[in-house]
């Protein structure tokens, strides 16, 4: 037991990717491990006797199409495996013997390598405190098993022999199948004895289905107490299934591979560096098994599965948010995470970035669910679990910082990006760092921040066959998952997102349609009158000096309207995160209501309504509020108690809606007026109403 070393701190350590890259500097073609069903995790350390299975990647091919593979196999003293296949862009063999296995590809001209180690198992020790003296300080061993303990992969096999995951009603009894205890220990094949649980249930004879509780009783919370005396209590105990018990568990080497030569080194170096993997494959080897626990093609259907390789994976800049392993150090140290663009480059945005394998201090063993604030320094209070989305999914720049400030950008700089960046839709769900007109436009949490306990989660990772949807989107991919089925508790029985009409005609087409169509079609209107590339895309600057020069001549508010268009366009929500911040930034794009009016809300009145000023009396300023059941040309004007006009406040054609417009008792020529009583007089359309308000000094 003493040789054992604890790899359980190994994810905090660099990671190596399970695809080893070709040697020159151009790849062409790779080798990548893959992960099948338990044992097979496509790590670099197996068991022996268990298989190892590669493909060819030939991504890096580009248009050269690779069609020929030349595959071979360099083994230890007294192996005799050989591959499967040779000349396949797939081979696999079965490891025979402990030590080095060196796997070559030949292939697109050029010839790559992949290092197998073989070791065997033995489970996780008592001792594990005298065990890994090598691994105390930042990654104490013994803290990290305290904190392993508390996880539900270090507790389902326990429970589930002791009937707590499954209860027949019939008798009472847990039922426990082979098959659950493959993914819920530390190895399982019956064939290879090399220390994995399967073989060690096998020679013992420890029947691993299902515990019969003659003494159990039903607590409240749903799991059973059982005494000990029962069969649980004698697994324990027994010397008989002394090989077991260590292995009776999902504990280090399931995810780490075996482990006993781990701390001898007697094959030449410390190959055990390499039995860590931020590859999904470790844990798809349980986690994608059957239709029951398939959280992994889920997963590979998602953008964060799909998430293409390149610079920005590489760039200190782009980490954390483009690299899976950037991300769980960021999470872990944001004063010092200790990016590397060499180790961290290329990583996806796998399981064990959102998730701790190791610790269960958050909800379904999340990494964090908080954040610290927006770019423009807002502090989301709202968002529950959905907070770990929150701090990727925001816009990487503050509005201020490339549009409003003296500072920013904007000004002088020949080739910057105007755009807010390609995910703000925190930003937008919080109703927050949009060019908001000088800050007259509705904003704030949307209906869905007030309501949605958990945020992002709620709705993009809904039940989806009896799992949480790692596949995150809200599309109908299936023909079978209806997404919008989420939003029928407030929206009634909709069949689609577009059921949910808009209050009022947004986009002012004549028709009122769906939030989304509406929304899409102010993007439209607005893309319009904006200035584009030769592809027909709205200029946003990016390392383009000729586009960041025609935005730059249109000023400020061009800026703006830029900025508008691509952060709702890249919200992808088309209006559904918030919708009245949506349709609010657009409007004031297009000049649907002036730069001075502020809509205060999204309700459609009724009627056409003056309100009375407030407050009133006043110095030195006053809000004038109006509503309009459709659009008029509006005219809101001040006299003095002789008739004369002081001020014309509104002259312009107003969409539907509530508004509101701040007096600052000036006159047209911009004097103050003197004290005393005033007029102010809205015309709409047919409709005319007029009010008093006092001025007093």
């Amino acid at each position: 037991m003493k040789r054992f070393a604890s790899i359980c701190v190994a994810l905090l350590l660099v990671s190596l990717l399970v695809a080893t890259t070709f040697e020159a500097a151009a790849q062409v073609v790779a080798i990548d491990r893959v992960a099948k069903v338990v044992p097979v995790s496509g790590l670099s350390v197996i068991g022996k006797k268990e298989k190892a299975f590669f493909v060819a990647d030939t991504a890096g091919s580009g248009s050269n199409v690779v069609s020929s593979f030349s595959w071979s196999l360099t083994v230890p003293s007294g192996s005799t495996a050989t591959l499967d296949s040779t000349d396949k862009k797939g081979t696999s063999f079965t490891a025979d013997v402990t030590g080095y296995f060196y796997v070559h590809l030949s292939a697109g001209g050029l010839t790559v390598h992949d290092t197998i180690f073989v070791s065997t198992y033995i489970g996780v020790p008592d001792d594990i405190g005298t065990s890994c003296l090598c691994h105390g300080g930042l990654f104490n061993a013994v803290a990290m098993k305290a904190k392993w303990a508390g996880t539900a992969h270090a507790k389902i096999y326990t429970e589930g022999i002791r009937g707590e995951l499954e209860v027949d009603p019939a008798t009472g009894h847990g039922v426990y199948k082979p098959s659950c205890a493959k993914c819920h220990t530390t190895g399982y094949n019956v064939t290879s004895d090399n220390g994995n649980f399967g073989y060690a249930t096998t020679a013992t004879g420890w029947d691993t289905t299902w515990v019969k509780m003659p003494a159990a009783t039903l607590r409240p919370d749903g799991d059973y107490d059982i005494s000990d005396t029962s069969i649980y209590h004698d697994f324990v105990t027994n010397p008989k299934w002394s090989s077991v018990v260590p292995v009776a568990t999902i504990g280090c080497e399931t995810c780490h591979g075996p482990l006993a030569d781990h701390q001898s080194f007697s094959f030449g170096d410390k190959h055990y560096s390499k039995a860590m993997t931020w590859d999904a494959g470790v844990c798809n080897q349980c986690h994608n098994a059957s239709s029951k626990h398939n959280i992994g093609a889920r997963w590979a259907k998602s953008a964060h599965g799909i998430l293409e390789s390149g610079a920005d994976t590489k760039r200190t800049s782009c980490f954390p948010c483009h690299s899976g392993s950037a991300f769980a150090k960021w999470t872990g140290s944001k004063s010092a995470p200790g990016w590397d663009a060499n180790v961290d480059g290329n990583v996806k945005i796998s399981c064990q970035a959102c998730h701790d394998p190791h610790d269960a201090t958050n909800p379904k063993q999340l990494r964090t669910v908080s954040v610290d604030s927006l770019k423009n320094g807002y502090q989301p209070t709202m968002g529950g679990v959905g907070l770990i989305c929150v701090n990727c999914h925001q816009s990487r720049y503050s509005v201020a910082a490339k549009v409003t400030s003296s500072a920013s950008k904007y000004y002088g700089f020949a080739a910057a990006h105007y755009g807010p960046h390609g995910n703000p839709q925190a930003d937008m769900y919080y109703g927050t760092n949009g060019y908001q007109f000088g800050d007259n436009i509705f904003s704030g949490v949307s209906t869905h921040g007030a309501i949605l306990e958990n945020a992002c989660v709620t709705c993009h990772m809904q039940d989806r066959g009896g799992l949480a949807n790692h596949e995150f989107g809200m599309e109908d991919t299936t023909g079978g998952f209806k997404p919008w089925t989420v939003c029928q508790p407030c929206h009634g029985e909709i069949a689609d997102y577009n059921d949910v009409r808009a209050a009022y005609d947004y986009d002012q087409n004549g028709h009122i349609e769906g939030v989304q169509t509406e929304v899409e079609g102010l993007l439209t209107k607005l893309a319009a009158v904006l200035p584009k590339n030769a592809d027909g895309a709205v200029l946003d600057g990016m390392y383009n000096a000729a586009d960041s020069a025609t935005i730059l001549a249109g000023g400020q508010a061009l800026v703006g309207k830029i900025w508008d268009y691509y952060f709702v366009a890249n919200d992808k929500s088309m209006g559904v995160h918030n919708t009245k911040y949506a349709v609010s930034l657009l409007q004031k794009a297009l000049g649907l209501y002036p730069l001075d009016v502020k809509k205060t809300n999204m309700d459609v009145p009724k009627e056409f309504a003056l309100n009375q000023n407030y407050p009133n009396p006043f110095n030195p300023t006053t809000n004038i509020s109006f509503s309009l059941p459709k659009d008029e040309n509006v005219k809101l004007e001040v006299y003095d108690m002789l008739g004369r006009l002081v001020k014309t406040l509104v002259n312009s054609r107003i969409s539907t809606g509530n508004f509101s417009i701040t007096w600052d008792g000036k006159d047209q020529d911009g004097a103050k007026v003197s004290s005393g009583m005033y007029l102010y007089r809205l015309q709409a359309g047919s409709f005319s109403s007029v009010k008093k308000m006092l001025m007093v000094k």
